[in-house]
């Protein structure tokens, strides 16, 4: 027969339940001090303890939303490879001025432009997706704009921008429907990988002959470029921030 069962465990298990709250123990030997039990409070650990300040709640919603600890990473980590990005990126606008300038739109229209659609996309791109990706605009589609539609003769500058803006939201509305990942399957790896990297040579290109490293070609030999003052302030200053930005 178990204490639970005795007319002793009746009358005590009362007792030392309301004992589990903080309660006493009743003492079953006469007249002894009767035993006082606390109840167990488990301290929270370091990893459950609850940021105070503003902004470490605001990095922890951050990390919880992105699942950033979850994937090895944190949030300085983030931040400084965004900012990298950035810094990478941010010649876009200025190359993108440069060349919408020929089609007849000006540098400040096009930098504002350009980075208020690129802040768009990578807010809504990052909360939607939850992945690192940045969006910018890209060069090949203007200087096809620019130089072979605008400054060709085929249309006028309103017409081009129309026509570019036709062409974003006919890729929206495709991005939402199975057609648009057929259509890129459907294009070879290699020619992928060269729209790239044309890409990414035409904005050096362009980027070297905004600070004078790459200039028109004026000796005997006609060439189509030549290589510029290596001395100017402007390239010392650009190369500066290259080093820092590959660091």
């Amino acid at each position: 027969m178990t204490i639970a069962n005795s007319s002793l465990g009746q009358k005590l298990l009362p007792d030392m339940n309301q004992a589990k709250d903080g309660g006493e123990l009743p003492s079953i030997l006469g007249d002894r001090p009767s035993v006082r039990i606390k109840p167990v409070t488990k301290k929270p650990s370091a990893a459950q303890a609850q940021p105070t300040t503003f902004s470490g709640r605001a990095a922890s919603m951050l990390d919880h939303y992105f699942a950033l600890t979850l994937r090895g990473s944190d949030f300085s980590t983030e931040f400084r490879a965004g900012t990298t990005a950035f810094l990478a990126a941010a010649n876009n606008f200025i190359v993108n001025a440069q060349i919408m300038e020929h089609a007849g739109v000006k540098i400040v229209d096009s930098v504002v432009s350009g980075a208020f659609c690129a802040a768009v996309a990578c807010v809504f791109s990052g909360l939607l997706s939850n992945l690192p990706l940045g969006l910018v605009p890209s060069v090949g589609p203007n200087v096809f704009l620019a130089f072979s539609l605008v400054a060709g003769g085929m249309v006028d500058t309103d017409q081009a921008l129309a026509i570019s803006g036709a062409c974003g939201f006919s890729l929206m509305l495709l991005s939402l429907t199975p057609v648009l990942k057929i259509v890129l399957g459907l294009v070879p790896l290699c020619i992928k990988y060269g729209l790239l990297i044309g890409t990414g040579l035409l904005s050096a290109l362009i980027g070297l002959k905004s600070i004078g490293v790459v200039v028109p070609d004026t000796g005997p030999t006609q060439d189509i470029v030549a290589l510029g003052n290596l001395q100017d302030r402007r390239v010392a200053i650009t190369f500066t921030f290259l080093i820092i930005m590959a660091s």
